[in-house]
């Protein structure tokens, strides 16, 4: 679903994010219990295939529907349209320690 700037609404919005949760979601899933540490980003912050790949998964959504609107990526520092009038932060993995450890509290 490719979007006009015109087009751009709270519930076209929120159609989008409702996809985007659910391609990342798919992802953690299919990691889920099998996952491996890529790096640590500090002492106790690790970084997962998983973060990676649903971090993907959510910007290809949104950039697909919005393609101008900015999107600031916490794992990759992914930045598009720094001037966009819409801007969209994504952390696309909340409790990597726990998901990494198969803890189930983590979104």
């Amino acid at each position: 679903m490719r979007m006009r700037k015109a087009d751009t609404t709270m519930a076209s919005i929120k159609e989008v994010l409702d996809q985007a949760i659910r391609s990342a979601g798919d992802v953690l899933l299919k990691h889920y219990r099998s996952v491996k540490t890529l790096e640590t980003k500090g002492e106790i912050d690790l970084l997962t295939v998983a973060d990676k790949e649903a971090e993907a998964a959510i910007i290809k959504v949104i950039h697909k529907a919005f393609p101008d609107h900015q999107i600031l990526a916490e794992e990759s520092g992914h930045i598009m349209n720094g001037q966009a009038d819409y801007k969209w932060i994504i952390d696309p993995l909340d409790g990597t320690t726990n998901y990494s450890h198969s803890f189930p509290i983590f979104c």
